[in-house]
């Protein structure tokens, strides 16, 4: 998803929060407004353009206008929302129709606020509406880039565990990841907590205590096995990580 978007709130159509019993149904169709829903309880199932996804609490769903669509709960129990419907003033990026949240809560308060303003409809009403929209837009990008950040790191993490007994390169991680060395060495440590060289080492530490484990390898066998060169430095990094000397494992 791009990370660059720029566009207007025009209008603010309404806002409703609805409580629908066990197999109810709720359809729209043909309408002029984008709608963003936020499920407060109960499990659905959305049918659109042939297609069918279940929905439930902490789920945002995201519909676009001149498409019909239903939903009708499926769940034990009555499953309510909310929804504002809203006129963008230019082109309207494409989002996943059901996203599933980290922090359900913090649009849940969204959602609420909105509603409550709505309600009220007390002088500036909408601009207000339209500023807590631009927020859930933007936390719902964010939200996106951190997964989609995780998704390469955790693709380097596998590159690292199928090749440690090779000799490893910033460079190279940075090309598996498909980013830039220094973006990618802020993105692996915002992910693991370490760096990716302390990665690299623990992951052949651990693989060297395995070997070393067994009594079938030396010290310099098992440093040489898992990518070490220099015994000097494998023992160091190994006393580091464990606490100990190899000779001592």
């Amino acid at each position: 998803m791009q990370t660059d978007l720029c566009f207007g709130i025009k209008d603010i159509e309404f806002i409703i929060e609805k409580n629908y019993n066990i197999n109810c149904r709720y359809t729209v169709s043909d309408k002029d407004s984008h709608r963003i829903m936020y499920v407060k309880g109960g499990k659905a199932e959305l049918r659109f353009c042939h297609m069918s996804l279940i929905v439930e609490k902490g789920d945002i769903i995201v519909l676009y206008p001149h498409e019909e669509y239903t939903l009708k709960s499926c769940g034990t129990e009555n499953w309510t929302f909310s929804a504002i419907a809203f006129c963008p003033s230019a082109v309207f990026p494409k989002f996943e129709r059901v996203i599933k949240l980290q922090n359900p809560f913090k649009y849940e308060s969204y959602f609420q606020r909105a509603f409550s303003i709505w309600q009220q409809r007390s002088a500036g009403y909408k601009l207000y509406i339209s500023s807590l929209l631009y927020m859930i837009f933007y936390d719902l990008l964010k939200e996106s880039e951190k997964c989609q950040n995780n998704t390469y790191i955790e693709k380097v993490k596998n590159y690292i565990n199928s090749n440690y007994t090779n000799k490893l390169t910033l460079k190279e991680l940075a090309s598996v990841s498909g980013y830039s060395v220094s973006y990618f060495k802020v993105c692996f440590v915002k992910n693991t907590g370490i760096s990716p060289m302390r990665y690299i080492n623990i992951v052949r530490i651990e693989h060297a205590k395995e070997l070393l484990g067994t009594g079938l390898y030396t010290v310099s066998e098992a440093a040489r096995e898992c990518g070490f060169d220099n015994l000097y430095y494998f023992s160091n990094v190994f006393k580091k990580i464990t606490g100990i000397r190899p000779s001592n494992y």
